[in-house]
């Protein structure tokens, strides 16, 4: 067989043993943490304009990645919120990156270069990076930044063997080159900004390689970092003041930012090494300056550098070169820039994805010069328990993305103490109505996070419908409890964050509830003024001016709340019963109809339709609106009466 055709082979090889690795995200995969906002409730894939606010709007999504977006938009486009074909996408690219890696190490003359590309196909720290739909930007990144690297390797005569003559310091005879090279680190910094480190990865490549660049190589070399620079500053400010990560989890001095780096460094090694203990939220380690213990990890991280550097006459230069381009392609991701998930913890398994091809590359070249020693059979065997042994966790994890619910349940599993596992499952489970278990992990969030402001919000709304529920069995005493506490646990979150509207709202609908009126009505406006939208609060407003008797203010406001809510049940119902108080009876009436189109057995809907047609003179309209009614609520009083009083109208003459 050819070099060519043996290259395709291998090639083939990774793309299959990669897509059996990840079957399980692609057959039962769904959408987790964080694809509601790329995917799922992301208004630029499916509305008017979408695409171009993509790409001209960077506040139109979480990060300016317009590259990302546009194949969530055209997948869209092919099959809805379908996950599979999200899934299988991020599969097939991860499967890319492999074989341009495959591609990229060959060229380069690494020996196990297929070894390595393997193990960077089926390493289980990659798995979030892969069965994470939100993630598709780093895969999607990664593919366009090694296949950049492959075509600029091969342009500066990087590879292998490659001895070029003085004045021909590239490959002239393929300009192209040049231009896919560009083009593809172009389509990786709109990928994620994270691949602006190429430039770095291509100098070390040059002194691997004993080349001194000349300066219209080393002008290119610059540009590249310096429009790296320019999204990557974009990124950094988007994730201040859009995404977030902004406040005390991030008010690190230097020194403090140079210990979580050095430990961080040393971690992401320790997993590529034994991918044990893996999870989505890694423990938040605590950070002091006056710590010497802590000071040991960034200074031993560059005693291993130096040792690398003292000893490349020895050992060559390529083990200082993989673990520079680890530390420089890891960089962005080591505590020297904000970024929000560090908010739960200082690491992640998806900040390493480039970055790990350099450990892994060397880790394989380390084990091909060993298995030159070793019969051929026994290597192969070798190396087959080897990736067998990262493809079963890698299978076993991938299976966990399959929803949210099992996401966060496997997280607390490995990593009890985590908050954010504890929130989302709780308000999963308040969702569902699961009240208890819902209530433990709310609490638990607020005994490791007291200031975190959604779960107290979440507890209070809680608390509420737990209220609502005795007040009608009767048990006011227990009710009344319950509205205290929930009063008490949303008053404390609005002293730790006055701007969030929504626990304005949720405090006026608990005042409310309790009788107190006024203050009710002083919670909504404040989420009015800081959203005048909000339709929550206009909601509450509606109802305060419907008891009032300003029926036309009441009318005002559940139109504005209606606005977000166009096919909501109780907003229509609202409205309407506004609507007739008022006197606008035509509306009333076809607002009490759009209740029913929405859910026909809507009691409190037919009821008052019922009792309006008979108003109208419409007997037989309100007859059969009314016998509906006893049909679903046999004892309804109302209804009854109703009803009687229908039949003796249509007995007169």
């Amino acid at each position: 067989m050819s070099a060519r055709g043996r290259a395709a082979a291998l090639s083939a090889a990774l793309v299959v043993v990669t897509a059996l690795a990840y079957l399980p995200a692609v057959s039962a995969g769904g959408f987790v943490w964080d694809d509601d906002d790329y995917v799922t409730d992301n208004r630029t894939l499916h509305e008017p304009g979408g695409l171009a606010a993509i790409w001209t709007s960077p506040g139109a999504t979480p990060q300016y990645y317009p590259l990302t977006f546009t194949t969530f938009w055209i997948e869209y486009r092919l099959w809805g919120l379908e996950p599979a074909g999200y899934h299988a996408v991020n599969v097939a690219l991860h499967a890319t990156a492999a074989v341009l890696l495959f591609l990229l190490l060959r060229a380069l003359g690494v020996p196990g270069a297929w070894l390595g590309a393997a193990l960077f196909a089926l390493h289980p720290v990659h798995v979030e990076s892969v069965a994470w739909i939100t993630e598709r930007k780093n895969v999607l990144s990664g593919a366009l930044y090694l296949g950049s690297l492959v075509c600029w390797v091969r342009y500066f005569r990087l590879d292998a063997g490659q001895r070029p003559a003085p004045r021909e310091v590239c490959d002239h005879r393929s300009p192209w080159l040049a231009a896919a090279g560009a083009l593809l680190y172009v389509g990786a910094l709109l990928s994620k900004t994270v691949t602006s480190t190429l430039p770095l990865t291509l100098a070390l490549l040059f002194w691997w390689r004993r080349r001194r660049p000349r300066p219209t190589q080393i002008a290119l070399l610059l540009a590249m970092l310096a429009g790296g620079a320019l999204l990557g500053s974009l990124t950094s400010l988007l994730e201040r003041v859009q995404v977030g990560a902004v406040g005390e989890e991030w008010s690190l001095d230097a020194v403090e930012r140079a210990m979580v780096a050095g430990r961080a460094w040393w971690f992401y090694l320790g997993k590529l090494a034994l991918p044990a203990g893996l999870s989505f939220v890694y423990p938040r380690w605590t950070v002091a300056a006056g710590d010497p213990a802590a000071l040991a990890w960034p200074l031993s991280a560059a005693l291993a550098l130096g040792a690398l550097w003292a000893l490349r006459g020895r050992l060559g230069r390529g083990p200082l070169v993989a673990l520079l381009h680890y530390s420089v392609a890891l960089a962005p991701a080591l505590g020297f820039f904000d970024v929000y998930p560090m908010r739960f913890s200082w690491v992640a398994d998806h900040f390493q994805y480039l970055a790990s091809a350099g450990p892994l590359a060397l880790t394989a070249a380390a084990a091909a010069r060993l298995a030159r020693r070793w019969p051929r059979p026994l290597a192969l065997g070798g190396v087959a328990l080897l990736l067998l042994a990262l493809a079963v966790p890698t299978w076993q994890r991938a299976g966990i993305y399959r929803d949210a619910e099992t996401l966060w349940r496997e997280t607390l599993e490995r990593n009890p103490d985590a908050w954010l596992a504890h929130h989302n499952l709780g308000s999963i489970l308040l969702e569902r109505g699961e009240s208890d278990e819902a209530e433990r992990h709310l609490r638990r969030v607020i005994e490791l996070r007291p200031s975190h402001v959604p779960s107290r919000m979440n507890l209070g709304v809680m608390l509420l419908r737990e209220a609502t529920l005795l007040a009608a069995r009767g048990e006011s005493g227990q009710a009344a409890q319950r509205l205290a506490e929930a009063e008490t646990l949303l008053a404390r979150a609005l002293e730790l964050d006055p701007l969030d509207f929504n626990t304005h709202a949720n405090l006026g609908d608990v005042r409310l509830r309790r009788g107190d009126v006024r203050g009710a009505e002083r919670a909504y406006l404040d989420a009015v003024r800081l959203r005048p939208r909000h339709p929550h609060a206009r909601a509450g407003l509606g109802r305060i001016r419907l008891a009032e008797g300003r029926y036309a203010e009441a009318v005002e406001q559940f139109e504005i709340a209606l606005r977000s809510f166009p096919d909501e049940p109780e907003a229509l119902f609202n409205l309407a019963t506004a609507e007739a108080l008022a006197g606008r009876t035509a509306e009333a009436l076809a607002h009490y109809t759009a209740v029913l189109d929405l859910e026909p057995d809507h009691i409190e809907a037919r009821l008052s339709r019922g009792t309006l047609l008979a108003q109208l003179g419409r007997l037989d309209d309100a007859e059969r609106d009314l016998i509906q009614v006893l049909r679903l609520d046999p004892d309804n009083p109302m209804a009854r009466r109703n009803l009687a009083v229908v039949r003796e109208l249509r007995e007169e003459p």
